[in-house]
């Protein structure tokens, strides 16, 4: 079973270092197989900041109906103390990196 999670950033956002933090939190999940391994991508680009999206299979089919409530907040709390601008979607990584 794949599910995904999509963040939105605000432009100017060091994506490389955002895409690793979102790869490395949802490997790092019991429930979130290794093999295939999470893919992180950009999905869109627009007005409103880049869209990245982390994609991930599950190890059993009763784990899709709380996974998303379980990354969610450990994906939310590895970004916070990179907010360059504080809102519920908008993320942004400062120069220095992570």
């Amino acid at each position: 079973i794949w599910r995904s999670i999509a963040l939105v950033f605000q432009h100017g956002t060091d994506m490389e270092a955002a895409k690793q933090i979102m790869r490395k939190i949802t490997i790092a999940d019991e429930q979130v197989l290794k093999f295939p391994e999470p893919v992180v991508r950009i999905s869109d680009v627009n007005e409103k900041g880049i869209v990245a999206k982390v994609s991930y299979a599950l190890r059993y089919f009763p784990d899709q109906y709380d996974i998303n409530d379980r990354l969610y907040p450990k994906l939310e709390s590895a970004l916070n103390p990179n907010l360059v601008k504080a809102s519920s979607t908008f993320y942004a990584l400062s120069s220095s990196g992570v």
